[in-house]
C-alpha cells in the first residue's frame, strides 16, 4: 500500500527472499525450521497476495519469483531449502495457469551460487571447507537480475540461469540416482560427523 501510494499501481513484483541453512536435518531447531518456512515459502506467498488484488483488478501485471538451482536439483545438507525452492517451483507454475486469464504472467527464475551477503548469513553446520572453496565462484547479483528483468519482459515461464547450472538440472533430470549416489558418496563423511554432533548434544555447536 505504501509503494502504491508512493508511486503507484504495482507493475512487476519480484519476489526474492530467502535464507539458508548447510548441515543436516537432524541439526536444525525449531526456530531454524520456523524460519526458514516463514522467510523462504510464507513470505513469497504473502508477497504474491498482497500485489495480486490490483494485479488481477487491472488486467496486468508481471510476477518475478525467484526460486533456486535447486529448486530442480538437490544436494545433501540443504533438505528443508532445497524442499522451499522446489515448492515455489511447484507454485509459480500453477499460478501461471490461475493468472493467465486475468492478464497476469508469472516467470520463474532460478540462479546457482550468487555472490551476495546470503553465504554470510548463512547458517552452517557442515562443509565449511567446500563453503569457503567455492566464494567467488557464483554469478554476480548484477547478471542474474539483468536474466531476471529480460525473462520477465519476455513472459518467460521458467529460465535457469547459467549454461552449467541447466547442465546440473539436466543431468539430475536423466541421471537421478547415479547423480545422488555421487553426491552422497562426497558429502557421506562430513554428513555424519556433523549428525553425530547433532544427535549427541541436541544441537550443533
Amino acid at each position: 500500500r505504501a509503494a502504491e501510494a508512493a508511486h503507484g499501481p504495482i507493475g512487476t513484483a519480484v519476489v526474492n527472499a530467502g535464507l539458508g541453512y548447510l548441515g543436516p536435518l537432524v541439526g536444525m531447531s525449531d526456530d531454524d525450521v520456523d524460519r526458514m518456512l516463514r522467510t523462504n515459502l510464507f513470505g513469497a506467498v504473502e508477497t504474491i497476495r498482497a500485489v495480486l488484488p490490483g494485479m488481477v483488478e487491472r488486467h496486468h501485471g508481471r510476477i518475478a519469483l525467484v526460486s533456486s538451482v535447486l529448486g530442480k536439483t538437490a544436494i545433501p545438507g540443504c533438505a528443508l531449502y532445497v524442499a522451499t525452492k522446489w515448492a515455489l517451483v511447484g507454485l509459480g507454475r500453477a499460478l501461471r495457469m490461475e493468472l493467465a486469464p486475468f492478464g497476469v504472467t508469472v516467470t520463474t527464475v532460478l540462479p546457482g551460487r550468487t555472490e551476495t551477503e546470503f553465504f554470510d548469513v548463512m547458517k552452517t553446520r557442515a562443509f565449511r571447507r567446500w563453503t569457503t572453496s567455492r566464494a567467488g565462484t557464483g554469478h554476480t547479483a548484477d547478471a542474474v537480475a539483468r536474466t531476471l528483468v529480460a525473462a520477465t519482459e519476455s513472459g518467460r515461464r521458467e529460465i535457469t540461469v547459467g549454461f552449467v547450472n541447466r547442465l546440473v538440472v539436466a543431468a539430475m533430470n536423466l541421471c537421478p540416482g547415479t547423480s545422488e549416489f555421487a553426491l552422497g558418496r562426497a558429502a557421506a563423511r562430513e554428513m555424519i560427523e556433523a549428525s553425530g554432533r547433532a544427535t549427541s548434544s541436541g544441537r550443533l555447536s
